[in-house]
């Protein structure tokens, strides 16, 4: 029988963790992939065979050294604030920076992009253009909250989210305008439908994926 706690010992780089959690997971380690071993020798009969597909199961020691740690750094997190607020602000941070790309973009043009914006407007298209730009948003916010292990009911919300802050920062922005009441209350409809559409298109990809929990080690490598 392979000594899993020394394999563990000799191939798996320094967690940098608390010895005693550093131990701990070490151990479990251990445990895990000594049971995987035992089914897979059951399966092939050769415990030459069995070895070889154990560590091809483990595959990379440093990534997964890397996704232990990242697995501790998020374990201090509330589950809320792992499935919903990091992945939300990621894809408002996904929003923002698709916006400061346009404007680059729009800044290297010879004339500031003034007849292409004009354009664009002039064909109907300005929110519709406008929606297209949350894509990548919508696909940042909904696939971290997938690599996270949310929920797909929550992915959905969570690809939402920067429409959320931006309907916050356009009331915020009548508010301080002088706008009334009922002006600053007022959601705007087609920046609701055409932002809401793209965050939504944008994340689709992984609204219906199986839920993702192998990013934490051991208990959720067996899954």
């Amino acid at each position: 029988m392979h000594d899993w706690d020394r394999i563990v010992e000799q191939r798996l780089p320094k967690l940098k963790l608390p010895e005693a959690r550093e131990a701990e997971i070490r151990e479990e380690l251990a445990e895990h992939f000594a049971e995987m071993h035992v089914d897979l020798l059951a399966k092939t009969g050769s415990a030459e065979e069995a070895m070889r597909q154990a560590l091809e199961e483990i595959g990379d020691w440093h990534s997964l050294a890397r996704k232990i740690r990242i697995s501790e750094m998020l374990g201090k997190l509330s589950l809320r604030v792992r499935t919903f607020w990091l992945p939300g602000l990621m894809g408002f941070a996904a929003a923002m920076l698709s916006g400061i790309a346009l404007s680059m973009m729009w800044r290297s043009m010879p004339d500031g992009g003034r007849a292409l914006r004009s354009a664009i407007n002039d064909s109907g298209l300005g929110l519709a253009f406008l929606g297209l730009l949350q894509l990548p948003a919508g696909f940042v916010a909904s696939g971290v909250a997938w690599y996270l292990g949310a929920s797909g009911v929550r992915r959905a919300c969570v690809a939402l989210f920067p429409l959320l802050v931006i309907e916050m920062a356009f009331t915020l922005t009548r508010l301080l305008g002088g706008a009334s009441l009922h002006a600053v209350l007022t959601p705007e409809p087609g920046i609701i439908l055409y932002v809401g559409t793209g965050l939504i298109a944008g994340g689709l990809p992984f609204f219906f994926r199986r839920q993702r929990l192998s990013v934490f080690t051991c208990r959720w490598l067996a899954q």
